[in-house]
């Protein structure tokens, strides 16, 4: 954490990703006051995560091609400068709830596109910092930035909008993901690997690669399971905070509690990393998220949810961790930009149709009926994964089920 090169990357996606889910909350928050609808909110924080599925794959590459800070760079200052053209938006305009809810989707779009572009980035400059002895503890390091930030970044950005108002909460937010640019650009001098040198950039290469690998395509899928699962716990805990009393900046509460949660998975994953194998430790997360995610509204209140959610942040970083050293591990190095985009398509590419599907079923069911749901496939798809990978001819370096 502490060291000149890992280090600076590591405190710089802890401000980059605490803005990045400040901003998130702030979009859910404003989305639910202008409309009222969990259909929006769903469609805004769908919105920041749709340009993955286009993006993702073409930012490996280039990754691959010229090193991820480019691509940390770029996607910082796309994201900075639509949460700041967000905020001139909310100075200047004086227009009904829907017009503002679109003007939400468009920054969230753009500000998604700046995330598309870098996301690949954080995960792949990983191994390009530390030796093969502290990859373990290096990728089990990497997620802590996103854990510290879904607990903070909620929670500060629901105390934003809600004491200084929507235009200095999303200025604040861009002048921070503009700031963290120079910390990126003083870490290409570590970087020792001539990224030229591969003649190979071909996203149909890692493509075919992670097809023929099933342990790499099996863990992938866990990725993507507890991407879409989670899901529930962001895009509708301004919904359940409202469902049980609480303004919808209770919102905030729930999805820090759940980031808070994340911390301890941290904590857990590295106290039973050589317990068990990379399907143990990854299914039965997914399993312990899902029970979590079905429990969390039936206690009646914000406290008992909260609670509940910090239970399932635990089992969500967990799993992502055991998932993602198993991906890191079996993928060779000139090819790891363009895994860690397929990594990031699974974590975050099926979260926006998770993110509508669940807001429509808390539209036209109801909240209970939507985390329960989510749940339910939680479950299964832990169970499923599981008989996968006990099928699967472990790789070299690979952790099997």
């Amino acid at each position: 954490m502490f060291d000149p090169t890992f280090g600076l990357v590591f405190w710089a996606k802890l401000v980059m990703q605490t803005a990045v889910w400040a901003f998130i909350m702030i979009s859910a928050i404003l989305a639910f006051r202008l409309t009222e609808s969990a259909a929006w909110v769903g469609i805004v924080g769908a919105a920041v995560m749709l340009p993955q599925l286009g993006l993702a794959l073409l930012s490996g590459r280039l990754s691959d091609q010229h090193g991820p800070v480019r691509q940390l760079v770029t996607g910082s200052l796309i994201s900075g400068v639509a949460s700041l053209a967000l905020s001139l938006w909310f100075v200047f305009s004086d227009v009904g709830a829907d017009v503002g809810a679109m003007a939400l989707v468009v920054s969230s779009l753009i500000f998604g596109v700046g995330l598309a572009l870098s996301s690949p980035a954080q995960q792949s400059i990983v191994p390009l910092l530390v030796s093969a002895e502290e990859l373990r503890a290096a990728v089990g390091l990497n997620f802590v930035p996103m854990t510290l930030a879904r607990t903070a970044g909620p929670a500060l950005g629901a105390l934003a909008v809600s004491t200084w108002g929507p235009v200095p909460a999303t200025l604040v937010v861009g002048l921070i993901t503009l700031l963290v640019i120079p910390c990126f650009r003083f870490i290409q001098r570590s970087l020792v690997q001539d990224f030229s040198a591969a003649d190979d950039h071909r996203i149909l290469n890692a493509l075919k690669f992670v097809w023929t690998n099933k342990p790499v395509l099996v863990c992938l899928l866990g990725v993507a399971a507890i991407g879409a699962g989670s899901e529930a716990a962001v895009t509708l805990s301004p919904v359940v905070a409202s469902s049980l009393g609480e303004s919808s900046s209770g919102g905030g509460v729930l999805t820090a509690a759940f980031g808070l949660g994340g911390l301890i998975g941290v904590v857990i994953h590295r106290m039973a990393e050589r317990r068990g194998t990379a399907g143990v430790q990854g299914c039965l997360a997914m399993i312990f998220l899902g029970a979590a995610v079905t429990v969390a509204p039936l206690g009646g209140t914000l406290a008992f949810a909260a609670g509940v959610l910090v239970l399932g942040g635990a089992g969500m970083v967990a799993g992502f961790t055991a998932f993602s050293i198993a991906v890191q591990l079996g993928s060779p190095p000139e090819m790891l930009g363009r895994v860690m985009a397929l990594w990031t398509l699974a974590a975050a590419g099926f979260r926006p149709p998770a993110a509508v599907v669940l807001g429509l079923v808390a539209d036209h069911f109801s909240t209970e009926a939507a985390l329960i749901g989510a749940g339910v496939f939680m479950v299964a798809a832990g169970c499923g994964i599981w008989a996968a990978l006990r099928h699967c001819r472990p790789m070299s370096g690979t952790p099997s089920a």
